[in-house]
Formats: structure tokens, sequence, C-alpha cells
């Protein structure tokens, strides 16, 4: 979570039950956030408020787990997003198409919105 590019308004969306917990994140959120001269390849996917889900940023613990941090860990030699079989196949991850899906969806929608030349 401490490498994450998180605004502090996406805190309360995090449903965290330990006030003290969520004090810490706000704090560091606040002091940590960067919209601007990101690198693409080495941005942080999970609890980053430029790349959402269903109006929120998101977690996938399974993803995380398996060795999926930055954008770059779902890209292929030339840079292009995996597919779903290479991605399944590359990380010996079982998780469903719809989910590689939504978060390739949404880093597409981060490189319009943010790495747009």
């Amino acid at each position: 979570m401490f490498s994450s590019n998180l605004k502090r308004q996406g805190v309360p969306l995090l449903n965290l039950t330990d006030p003290f917990l969520t004090e810490i994140v706000e704090y560091w959120s606040t002091l940590n956030n960067r919209d601007e001269n990101l690198d693409f390849i080495s941005t942080q996917i999970w609890h980053n408020s430029l790349i959402i889900i269903e109006n929120r940023p998101f977690f996938y613990k399974s993803l995380f787990n398996a060795g999926v941090k930055e954008i770059r860990d779902l890209l292929d030699v030339e840079q292009n997003f995996t597919s779903y079989p290479t991605f399944t196949a590359k990380y010996n991850i079982e998780t469903n198409c719809l989910g590689h899906c939504k978060v390739v969806s949404a880093l597409k929608h981060l490189t319009k919105s943010v790495f747009q030349t």
C-alpha cells in the first residue's frame, strides 16, 4: 500500500476498519501522491487513484502475490499488453479473463488520459 499512488480522497474507498491505519494512509497519500512526471511502465497498479475500476482505486491480492505490481508486469517485449493466456502462463496464476480485461482496460484509459503526448 505504501508504494501506491493514492489520493487522500481515495482513502475512504478502501474501507479500512482501523481508524489509526486510516489516518496513517491519509497522511501518507497526502505526501506521496503524484499526478505528473510519472514513468508509464514503472507506475504502480494497485491503490493508484489514476487507475480506477468501477470508480475507485483497486487491489487484486492474487495478482499482487503473483508478482504483478507495476504496469511493466503486464507488458510483453514489444510493450503491448499481454493477452490473457500469455498472462496466466507467465505468472502461473488462475484468474478469470474478466479481471484481466478490467485491469488492462483501466491501464489503457490511463494511457489515453495521462500519458498522451
